[in-house]
């Protein structure tokens, strides 16, 4: 009776043991979440705002270009 009692209480060890650490686990995993989400905000608004500058890109060279006509070679051949 009593090796019985003993590896019920070996088993209930094991099984409070991987609660336990699965228990930290899931909390460490909710606390690495929250800063990846975070990050991924920032990628994606960068990115979001990256898009409408580019489509305003080529409006902008074509109002440059009707300024100040073939100002292409000034820049390549005068950096400051």
């Amino acid at each position: 009776m009593e090796g019985t009692l003993l590896q019920i209480g070996n088993n209930l060890y094991c099984i409070l043991t991987f609660i336990k650490g699965y228990w930290h686990q899931s909390k460490t995993s909710d606390a690495l979440t929250l800063p990846f989400q975070q990050i991924l905000k920032k990628i994606i608004e960068t990115k979001m705002l990256m898009g409408e500058v580019m489509r305003e890109a080529p409006f902008s060279f074509a109002e440059a270009m009707f300024t100040a006509r073939d100002f292409c070679n000034t820049v390549i051949y005068n950096p400051k």
